[in-house]
């Protein structure tokens, strides 16, 4: 019994890569920004993109398990033409494109969230800002080359998951200090817009619903469910991307609910900034609890 509960915990944990990938530098300064500028009004947009999230994954790992093939391989065998000897046509380089395009913005996305979360160790004001940006691209570099060197996808899954776990237990920490009120959240899960916030600056509502929406359900893991499913079944495929989906929701809603609490507790809100959520983590936690806000900004940013 001990060896088969311990198999099934790994099993989640590697799945929760799919949620550390989820839960990178915009979605912990998107969730943020939405609680300080809407409070908990728009949490039902976090409940539908992991509903969306969740029924694409599972398709994409539905269809690699049913093939025998990843998506990739069957859009190509989809559009190939046979007189051309099985070349793909140009509605597959018009994919394949598209998808590397969208990779490689939403990696420039991670870069740029990474280096901002170097900012959110305490006293790192005392030193250059260009140099903590040139060191930290080098920095975040290194560290992925050196991890993709590796070459152990499970054991990086793994060790992704154990990150998403201590990010919601920080989180977790951090709403229950700040304050929820559970009548606000329960209205929040129903789908309307509310009015323009009075914050400076402040995004439309319907460009945050936008924001949210796309943070949490990402392209790119339709090929890494699909990749992660070879060799599983699809019992297991669907409580891993089940697991994996409800952890980033949690971590999301426990983001907004900080932001929410946070923006409380100024009298004076200005424009947004993310060093808001780490004042407030400051507050209530010390320069240790901001150190590890820094760590779990710095770890999503990674792991995306």
């Amino acid at each position: 019994m001990a060896p088969r509960c311990s198999s099934n915990v790994v099993s989640l944990l590697r799945w929760s890569m799919l949620a550390a990938c989820t839960v990178g530098p915009g979605t912990v300064v998107t969730c943020a920004r939405s609680g300080v500028e809407y409070g908990s009004s728009l949490a039902w947009a976090l409940c539908f993109a992991s509903v969306l999230a969740y029924s694409l994954q599972e398709g994409s790992a539905r269809l690699t398990l049913v093939s025998g093939k990843t998506m990739g391989q069957c859009v190509q065998e989809k559009f190939k033409t046979s007189a051309a000897g099985g070349t793909a046509p140009r509605a597959c380089w018009a994919f394949t494109v598209a998808v590397y395009t969208g990779c490689m913005l939403y990696q420039c996305n991670n870069f740029a969230g990474g280096i901002d979360a170097l900012f959110a160790f305490p006293g790192m004001e005392n030193f250059s800002q260009n140099a903590i940006r040139i060191s930290g691209c080098f920095l975040y570099g290194i560290a992925v080359i050196a991890i993709l060197y590796q070459d152990k996808a499970d054991a990086i899954g793994v060790g992704l998951g154990v990150v998403m776990m201590a990010m919601i237990v920080l989180f977790l920490a951090a709403a229950i200090s700040v304050g929820c009120s559970g009548a606000d959240l329960a209205w929040g899960l129903l789908p309307t817009l509310p009015p323009m916030s009075a914050v400076p600056d402040a995004a439309a509502p319907c460009e945050m619903v936008l924001s949210l929406v796309g943070t949490t359900a990402i392209g790119v893991n339709l090929f890494f469910s699909g990749s992660m499913a070879v060799g599983t079944t699809m019992a297991d495929c669907r409580r891993g991307i089940a697991f994996s989906q409800l952890s980033a929701l949690l971590v999301s809603l426990l983001i907004m609910i900080v932001g929410s609490g946070s923006a409380q507790q100024v009298d004076d809100l200005g424009k947004f900034n993310i060093g808001l959520l780490a004042d407030a983590i400051q507050h209530y936690f010390g320069r240790g609890g901001t150190f590890a806000f820094a760590m779990g900004f710095v770890a999503a940013a990674l792991s995306s």
